[in-house]
């Protein structure tokens, strides 16, 4: 019952079948590597689901909904995901 009570990972997927998916991951990719060389972040980043088709899935294990809204390292990349999902070229 504890598991009940922890925040949800952040998951997204790239939409393989997007016209734009290329220009779409490359954004994407730009994001990952900011936030890889952020000292405070690198281990916050998102990384490949290791199971899903094309490596086209995502999972932050260590950053909840809340620190990713609130936080203003993510901001950008925050806005980022939000706009390409209502594109339809991410899905959360």
């Amino acid at each position: 019952m504890q598991q009940l009570k922890e925040p949800l990972d952040v998951c997204f997927r790239v939409n393989s079948i997007d016209k734009n998916m290329d220009s779409t991951q490359k954004y994407l990719d730009t994001y990952i590597q900011e936030i890889s060389n952020d000292p405070l972040l690198k281990d916050k980043r998102p990384q490949k689901v290791p199971w899903y088709p094309n490596q086209l899935a995502y999972s932050f294990d260590n950053v909840g909904r809340l620190e990713m809204r609130k936080a203003p390292a993510f901001k950008q990349f925050h806005k980022f995901l939000v706009e390409e999902t209502e594109n339809g070229r991410i899905f959360r």
